[in-house]
């Protein structure tokens, strides 16, 4: 019998700090311009790579800022929450009104045939490299960007509501990236600064989410479809816990900062949990090569 907490742990792990959030918000935030300078000041090849990636990286941080507002946390107020939530997805070109109207969806029907979230089918390494470069979401929230602005028929009920918003932050969206060329064609050095990141980012949205739901069974059941990654306190710290999925797919309400304490509570109950995103693809393409040598001895 898996174990459920009692109501009463249950409304001591759902009390939440603001302060502590914002805290926390505000160091990624430094962290990030701190980077920034120490780049731009050493100029050294090496320091520019490990800044790419690291950069890269520091964009889960922001788009996980956007998730916690999608859940109601740092404001009580749901237009301070938007606006909020937008501020840290449109530099990552992230449509917030799309991505809120997908993520609630998501929860809803978690790794169901009716799931928003990309489906993704993964036979051979081939088919794995495939998905790089991945431009997917940015390419998504353009095309449903561009059908709410003329007038088009949305896929779900969810984004037909938030038409208006998807349309104010598509051309928020518009301003920032047309912005950035311009900038950039000015000050050439934001292609290290800005876009060689985002490319990664990008890169990297799909590697994380795709250790979310893959290869979880493809049901309600909470306990099976989806996958935690207990990873370090340096990434859980960036993700601001996000690598606690099952736990948060599990308890939606309670606040992030306390996903690691619901994971020592329930975490060993749930089918699907790896120690590091990095083990998760190398099982993963390890599945491919045995995949492919079971069709071999299969076909012989």
């Amino acid at each position: 019998m898996r174990e459920i907490i009692s109501n009463y742990k249950k409304i001591e792990l759902t009390k939440y700090s603001r302060i502590k959030d914002f805290s926390q918000c505000f160091s990624i935030y430094a962290i990030a311009i701190f980077s920034i300078f120490f780049a731009i000041y050493l100029d050294n090849l090496i320091i520019w790579i490990l800044y790419f990636f690291f950069m890269g990286f520091m964009g889960i941080s922001f788009l996980s800022f956007s998730h916690n507002c999608i859940h109601g946390f740092f404001f009580k107020s749901k237009f301070l929450r938007h606006a909020f939530g937008s501020i840290n997805s449109i530099p990552l070109l992230v449509n917030y009104s799309i991505y809120n109207s997908s993520h609630i969806e998501h929860h809803k029907y978690t790794n169901m045939e009716e799931d928003v979230q990309q489906k993704v089918e993964i036979t051979s390494l081939f088919k794995y490299l495939s998905y790089f470069p991945y431009l997917t979401l940015f390419i998504n929230h353009i095309k449903i960007g561009l059908f709410a602005l003329l007038g088009k028929k949305l896929s779900y009920k969810r984004l037909e509501s938030e038409r208006k918003n998807i349309i104010i932050n598509f051309f928020i969206s518009f301003i920032w990236l047309l912005s950035s060329i311009i900038l950039t064609l000015h000050y050439p050095l934001l292609i290290k600064v800005y876009w060689i990141p985002l490319f990664i980012f990008h890169q990297l949205i799909f590697l994380f989410r795709l250790s979310e739901h893959y290869g979880c069974n493809l049901t309600n059941n909470r306990w099976e479809n989806s996958r935690s990654i207990t990873s370090n306190f340096i990434v859980r710290f960036l993700m601001i816990n996000n690598n606690f999925h099952a736990e948060h797919h599990f308890y939606p309400s309670i606040p992030f900062q306390n996903l690691h304490k619901l994971h020592l509570e329930i975490g060993k109950n749930f089918k699907y949990i790896e120690s590091s995103y990095f083990k998760f693809h190398i099982h993963l393409i390890y599945r491919c090569f045995n995949l492919r040598k079971f069709n071999k001895n299969k076909i012989n």
